[in-house]
C-alpha cells in the first residue's frame, strides 16, 4: 500500500481513523480481487485489524466499519455477521434477482424453430 506509507512519512498518525477505514476498505477489496470472496466474517475482518492496529481498542476498530457501512462502502449481514463490499453485494442481489427472473419467466414455444435458426444463421452469416 504505497499510499499509507506516503502517508505516514508524511507524519500521518498511525491510529487516523482515515487510515483505519482505508485500511477495512482494502482488506475487503483485496479479499474480493485475490480470493474472489465478496464477504468475509466479522470475526476475519476483526483479526486483520488487530494486527494492523494491535493499540487501537476493537470497540473502536468495530465504530469505523460502522461508519463505512453508514457512507454506503460496505454491507454488513446482520444475520450471517459477514461484512463486504457494498458494491459487490449490490451486484450479487441483482444477478440474484436476474436469475430468478430469468427462471420464472414464461416459455413461449416456438413452432417453426428450424425457419427461425436458419434466418438467425444467415443475419449472422453462419453456414451449418
Amino acid at each position: 500500500m504505497k499510499a499509507d506509507q506516503i502517508a505516514l512519512n508524511g507524519g500521518l498518525d498511525p491510529n487516523d481513523p482515515r487510515r483505519m477505514e482505508a485500511f477495512i476498505y482494502y482488506i475487503c477489496m483485496q479479499d474480493a480481487r485475490v480470493n474472489g470472496n465478496t464477504c468475509m466474517s466479522v470475526e476475519t475482518l476483526l483479526e486483520y485489524c488487530r494486527q494492523q492496529f494491535s493499540e487501537v481498542a476493537p470497540n473502536k476498530i468495530g465504530m469505523l466499519i460502522i461508519e463505512l457501512a453508514k457512507k454506503g462502502l460496505i454491507h454488513i449481514d446482520k444475520k450471517t455477521r459477514e461484512i463486504g463490499l457494498q458494491r459487490n453485494y449490490d451486484n450479487e442481489e441483482f444477478i440474484a434477482r436476474e436469475l430468478y427472473r430469468i427462471a420464472n419467466a414464461p416459455i413461449k414455444p416456438i413452432s417453426n424453430i428450424d425457419a427461425v435458426i436458419e434466418a438467425c444463421e444467415r443475419e449472422v452469416g453462419i453456414t451449418y
